[in-house]
């Protein structure tokens, strides 16, 4: 369950992703029309990806930073009031890995999720740990 009010949440995370759309990472949820994620994806090669479905509406972030390139990755995300921001962490600091998106839902769960939809691979992914920690 997501605490109320302002929060982040972390991972670290490994996936050997070589195909489009297998992905890993963290997401907020409302329900399946109303979510934030951020992923080590493969699109066309490794990317970093903040995406959000608000209403049935699927949109991804602006101005997404370049993947550090490596199958482990270590992702945050932070809400405040209804803005999200995405982080990645290279070179002993936490980046910016897109520009902050607003999400006009309420957040009921945090997680990580893993998927692999249109190639249908059983793509291995560990997940070292995951963090919340309340804001307030």
């Amino acid at each position: 369950d997501a605490p109320f009010g302002d929060f982040e949440i972390t991972t670290k995370l490994n996936a050997s992703i070589k195909n489009n759309h297998e992905q890993g990472g963290l997401y907020i949820w409302q329900d399946a029309n109303n979510y934030v994620r951020f992923g080590h994806v493969w699109d066309n090669g490794l990317k970093l990806e903040t995406a959000k479905e608000e209403n049935a509406k699927y949109s991804k972030a602006p101005n997404i930073a370049q993947h550090p390139g490596d199958e482990t990755v270590y992702l945050k995300i932070k809400k405040t009031g209804n803005v999200i921001s995405t982080f990645f962490w290279n070179n002993g600091e936490w980046h910016k890995a897109a520009d902050p998106v607003t999400a006009d839902f309420n957040v009921s769960k945090v997680g990580i999720y893993g998927a692999s939809p249109v190639s249908g691979q059983l793509v291995p992914m560990t997940f070292d740990y995951f963090t919340l920690q309340s804001l307030q």
